[in-house]
């Protein structure tokens, strides 16, 4: 029952990726994102074809320079959270060290925590 609500967790927050991406790009078309695009390659595509190549490649990187790096930001904060929980640490200070207000959000971490258990019925 854990793997199917594990499974499920996973592909709602997928889901609300995507229409969070779709969302995003339609905010950016609304602002008129995609003539200034245009606009800024106009002038490399007269002079080749690589250039309007090289500032999209350019543009994609640094997005997913930016997304990645807050990406990361909240996978390694969950990594942080398991590890503490599964080193024994105090509740309480994992509840602290992660901000969460309600305690019942940092249970969520001990849960997998099985290594704090192993011995205990012997």
């Amino acid at each position: 029952m854990d793997v199917l609500r594990d499974t499920m967790a996973v592909t709602g927050a997928l889901f609300a990726l995507l229409i969070g991406a779709t969302v995003f790009t339609l905010v950016l078309r609304a602002f008129g994102t995609d003539r200034w695009v245009s606009s800024l390659l106009a002038p490399t595509a007269a002079s080749s074809m690589y250039g309007p190549l090289l500032v999209v490649m350019l543009m994609l990187a640094l997005c997913a320079f930016v997304l990645d790096a807050f990406e990361m930001t909240f996978v390694l904060r969950h990594s942080c959270g398991y590890y503490l929980a599964d080193k024994g640490t105090d509740l309480r200070t994992v509840q602290d060290y992660l901000g969460h207000r309600d305690p019942r959000h940092t249970v969520h971490y001990t849960r997998v925590a099985g290594r704090r258990f192993e011995g205990l019925w012997k």
